[in-house]
């Protein structure tokens, strides 16, 4: 499969490029990244694999955006990708974490609406505080 751009690979994908583009936004934004030429974003095989495993994360009820995007990036991502992955997010606090959620709030209330929003939020508080709690017991 040679690259394709973005108009091809929504076409394939039989979405709006609209679509495309905020999957590929809340992907770079949990550190997947997408070759570029011309500060346009290229797909290749691996990015389809990809982006055809968050649609179907997707079509399964109560699946946020951000869980779609992290599930087919634990699933379907290079070796090497997913080791930067890791590395990155060791490196990132909790704080940092919670920050850049409410840096794009508006964003998500925006694209999915303030329910996906705030069951977001309360996602990742719920994941924070058991592994909080793990912490002080372990």
């Amino acid at each position: 499969m040679s690259k394709l751009a973005p108009r091809e690979l929504a076409a394939e994908l039989e979405m709006p490029e609209s679509t495309l583009r905020r999957w590929c936004k809340v992907l770079e934004e949990a550190g997947y990244f997408f070759e570029r030429e011309q500060n346009r974003r290229v797909f290749g095989q691996q990015d389809a694999l990809i982006l055809q495993a968050v649609k179907q994360q997707m079509a399964m009820p109560g699946v946020t955006l951000e869980e779609a995007c992290l599930s087919a990036i634990q699933k379907r991502a290079a070796p090497e990708q997913r080791d930067k992955l890791a590395d990155e997010k060791a490196d990132h606090s909790d704080l940092a974490y919670f920050e850049q959620l409410l840096n794009g709030l508006k964003d998500r209330i925006y694209w999915s609406g303030s329910d996906v929003a705030v069951r977001e939020l309360q996602t990742a508080f719920h994941a924070w505080r058991l592994d909080y709690k793990n912490k002080l017991e372990g």
